[in-house]
């Protein structure tokens, strides 16, 4: 499949469930909540209380793919706080990376497997934060429409799709609107 078939995917929670809309990748709600969202409703999740998916991620590391979302942190934003992750929770999107790093995207488990994205998210603000990844240009990230950066560094090294797990290490807030 290329990556547009492998790519319809979409998350409102307007129902109050994980139901793929526009595909058949449906998640799990692991006790996580409703409330009302940037768009009808968003998922309430921390990194115990969030939605998981059992089938497989469909993109590969030489995928090209977008990932947007609304993020909305309800506590201070002091260590790490992975929006979404993968599986095995080696690559995910962070509105923060640690306690001394901004935002940016785990490629790794280890402490410099980052990658450094110069947007200070806030507590208590709704953003719309798109990621845009491909072999030919890198990782870009988009927060409210407006390209923060972009990292080559994914042009050969492997960067995963973080599709797994929405919710994930530190994460407390609300996510609306996911679309791949």
């Amino acid at each position: 499949l290329s990556s547009l078939e492998k790519s319809s995917s979409s998350s409102s929670f307007d129902d109050e469930d994980g139901t793929d809309s526009w595909g058949t990748r449906n998640g799990t709600i692991n006790n996580a909540t409703f409330v009302d969202g940037k768009a009808g409703k968003a998922i309430s999740v921390t990194e115990t209380n969030n939605m998981t998916f059992a089938s497989a991620n469909p993109f590969s590391a030489t995928d090209s793919w977008s990932i947007g979302y609304y993020v909305y942190s309800t506590v201070d934003l002091t260590g790490r706080h992975s929006v979404l992750m993968n599986s095995s929770k080696t690559h995910s999107f962070d509105l923060k990376m640690a306690s001394n790093r901004k935002s940016g995207y785990h490629v790794g488990t280890g402490s410099g497997d980052v990658l450094t994205f110069e947007h200070a998210f806030e507590k208590g603000v709704w953003y719309h934060v798109m990621w845009t990844q491909s072999k030919a240009e890198g990782l870009s990230m988009y927060v409210n429409g407006v390209l923060n950066q972009t990292n080559a560094w994914t042009k050969t090294g492997t960067a995963y799709a973080p599709l797994d797990i929405i919710g994930g290490t530190g994460f407390v807030g609300y996510i609306d609107e996911i679309k791949v």
